[in-house]
């Protein structure tokens, strides 16, 4: 007797064996929930699954369908023997299997199933159905339960509990089965417009594809393909793809789940509110009023958010669309803005020149008429000092004087048409006139110059100095006489030219000067010079004490 179980037992693990090592193509996997192997005795019991293929598609109606081979989401195991194995619900064939029961031990046993609804967890021995063995020589025994293949076609949320106890009650071995629903598997999709319009106006009806119709449809759209990539082997869609601007729909064909509850889908484009396949068109999902752009579609069975079948593709934009014209209109636009601009421009700076050659023509004339005015009250003035000499019979001195004024004159007058001069001329005039009026009264003046200007390449204002060293004769050392002296100095600051003309002369109250004092009408001059010169500027600063004396300071920004 023990001979033969010993023999019944090396049989049922051989078998055991043989079924752990199928080959993919006979399309059976057995899942082995032991963790290592042992040889089976009466103690060694353990539950386990025999899966078949999850596919029923047939290869020669559907050539371009890929039959998968089963696939197990997980299976764990704790430490008192308890399994869990969590499968998909399309698994086509599956079998509660028993390895270490025999026709030798079978009575010591009894197999029993409990059904969890959805959200319980605990197992309660009271409400569980025993189940009888089903045992063969050349198979693993199995539990005879025929409706699980049914019911997890519409209990796919619920969990199937199995275990087997023994003579005494007590639990040797647990299995937990939950179904779950996998990721929706696209089978091909198409862009040919008879095909949807078919699928579109007929839904109800079932379509058997032929293999010359599937892969005319996958030529349409790898014409239609932008990025001219291969399909994925998992998806069985292109890796890229951008289709042409003219195609505004897609239908994609899902394989459909052998599950009786199942008749619809879930999806959603470019977000998140997901909606439902119309009715009657499982497992198709029609895209319709494709616009040009990237898109994101995600489809699911129903409430199934951890498994979730996501694809991306593009709509190519139109030529007005893309980059290249974008980049052409724009450039278009903008040299059309471009020579608009330069011509408005252009315009404007003819009006703009026009304008600043009137107000400077303006400002010279302005200029010209002060310096014509300065000309005949500084010869006026001189004919007075010639009247007065010649009246007090200073024949000699008059003839001298008169000498001196012709010379004088010949500078003035021969270079009254330039509104600038070299500061070397303007000195020399300026020294003209201080020796004519020494010979009246008898003052004492002296010129200091920087040596680092260039006086024969610094220009400035025609007569401009004379004004000042007439006030500071007539109206500041007149009286001293040979006491008085008239010192001028020309220096530099940085870029800037400085002159000084000081005397020391009675001095007058600044704030309250007259106009006998002949500062009005170079003040005028040198304003209408200032907005006449561009980055150059003159500043004119008077100090003057009682019975100190006065200093007349010219500064000449960025003359130098």
């Amino acid at each position: 007797m023990k001979r033969s179980i010993s023999f019944l037992v090396l049989l049922i693990f051989i078998t055991h064996l043989a079924l752990s090592q199928q080959s993919p193509d006979e399309k059976e996997v057995f899942v082995d929930t032991i963790p290592k192997p042992v040889l089976l005795s009466d103690k060694s019991i353990s539950i386990g699954l025999l899966i078949g293929d999850n596919q029923t598609f047939n290869e020669k109606v559907y050539p371009d369908v890929v039959i998968s081979t089963p696939t197990i989401i997980n299976v764990q195991e704790n430490a008192n023997g308890e399994k869990y194995v969590k499968v998909y619900v399309n698994m086509d064939h599956i079998n509660i299997i028993c390895s270490g029961i025999g026709l030798a031990n079978q009575k010591a046993y009894q197999a029993y199933k409990q059904l969890l609804p959805p959200g319980k967890s605990g197992i309660d021995d009271k409400f569980a159905s025993p189940i009888n063995f089903q045992i063969s020589n050349n198979n693993p025994t199995i539990l005879e339960d025929a409706k699980l293949n049914e019911e997890k076609e519409w209990l796919y949320n619920c969990k199937f509990n199995y275990f087997i106890k023994d003579k005494t009650g007590r639990k040797i071995s647990s299995l937990t089965l939950e179904f779950v629903f996998p990721r929706p598997e696209p089978a091909f999709f198409a862009i040919n417009d008879s095909l949807i319009n078919k699928i579109r106006n007929r839904p109800v009806e079932e379509y058997v594809f032929k293999s010359k119709d599937v892969m005319r449809y996958k030529k349409e759209v790898s014409l239609a393909n932008e990025a001219h990539t291969k399909s994925n082997d998992t998806t069985r869609l292109p890796t890229k793809l951008v289709l042409r601007s003219d195609i505004h729909s897609i239908i994609f064909w899902f394989k459909p789940l052998n599950c009786v509850d199942i008749k619809f889908l879930e999806y959603t484009l470019n977000d998140d509110i997901w909606k439902t396949t119309g009715r009657n068109m499982y497992p198709f999902i029609l895209l319709d009023d494709l616009q040009p752009g990237k898109y994101k579609l995600q489809v699911r069975y129903p409430g199934q958010a951890a498994s979730v079948f996501t694809y991306e593709f593009e709509v190519a934009p139109v030529w007005t669309q893309t980059t290249s014209f974008k980049i052409i209109a724009g450039s278009a636009v903008t040299a059309f803005f471009c020579v608009l601009l330069f011509f408005v421009n252009a315009k404007y700076q003819r009006r703009k020149l026009r304008n600043e050659i009137y107000k400077r023509t303006q400002l010279q004339n302005q200029i010209t008429s002060l310096q014509t005015r300065l000309q005949p009250h500084f010869i006026f003035n001189t004919l007075n000092s010639i009247q007065g000499l010649i009246n007090k019979k200073n024949i000699e001195e008059a003839n001298v004087y008169i000498a001196k004024f012709g010379a004088l004159l010949h500078e003035i007058i021969g270079k009254s048409d330039k509104s600038m001069h070299p500061l070397t001329i303007e000195i020399k005039q300026v020294e003209y006139y201080l020796q004519l009026e020494q010979l009246r009264f008898k003052f004492q003046y002296a010129i200091l110059i920087d040596a680092n200007i260039n006086t024969d390449e610094t220009d400035i204002p025609t007569m401009l100095l004379q004004p000042f060293v007439e006030n500071a004769i007539k109206h500041g050392i007149i009286e001293k006489k040979d006491e008085g002296v008239i010192e001028i100095s020309i220096g530099k600051n940085e870029s800037n030219l400085v002159i000084e003309i000081r005397d020391n002369g009675k001095g007058y109250d600044t704030n309250s000067a007259n106009e006998g004092r002949g500062n009005a009408m170079i003040e005028e001059r040198i304003n209408a010079l200032n907005e006449l010169l561009n980055d150059q500027k003159i500043v004119l600063a008077i100090r003057s004490a009682m019975n100190v004396g006065t200093c007349v300071s010219l500064n000449f920004y960025n003359w130098i």
